[in-house]
């Protein structure tokens, strides 16, 4: 006596590819080869997607994020001009030769340091601040930096407002 069995479509054929997905993903890490460094987790884990998703988009120095932001011109010992916009104390968006760099706030023992995308800014007060290129692989730039002096400091809603000329 044989017993016939009605077989019935997948009534979410869409979770086939996200169980698929899903089990990929429980995939234990390889291992790595020997003689060959470990790579932190971190660094090594994170998809270029995800990080590129979690990095703010970047903007051009002379439109303001936010009204409290502060953009400061400083004259460098080497004779160059950097240009430094303060995002709301969380972050700097350094301008200098001709390239613009995005540094979020970085941890410090004393002054504020910004540190990514290759840089390190460091400042100590309003009226100056060491620039650094930083390796990829250190927590604080190595050496001593070029030491870099304010010219000017102002709120963006004054360089945005047109001059006013006073009647003769």
């Amino acid at each position: 006596m044989s017993q016939k069995v009605a077989t019935r479509p997948a009534q979410h054929p869409a979770l086939i590819p996200l169980a698929a997905l899903a089990l990929a993903a429980c995939e234990a890490p390889a291992r790595p080869q020997p003689g060959t460094a470990a790579r932190p987790p971190a660094a090594a884990e994170t998809p270029p997607l995800a990080l590129a998703a979690a990095a703010p988009a970047a903007e051009p120095l002379g439109e303001p994020k936010a009204p409290g932001d502060v953009i400061a011109s400083y004259r460098c010992a080497n004779g160059e001009r950097l240009r430094v916009s303060y995002r709301s104390q969380d972050a700097a968006m350094i301008s200098y030769r001709g390239e613009t760099h995005f540094l979020p706030l970085a941890r410090s023992a004393s002054g504020a340091r910004y540190a990514g995308d290759g840089w390190q800014w460091w400042i100590k007060g309003q009226a100056e601040g060491v620039l650094s290129r930083m390796p990829a692989d250190v927590a604080v730039a190595p050496g001593a930096g070029v030491l870099c002096t304010a010219e000017m400091a102002v709120a963006p809603e004054s360089q945005l407002r047109p001059a006013v000329k006073p009647a003769p």
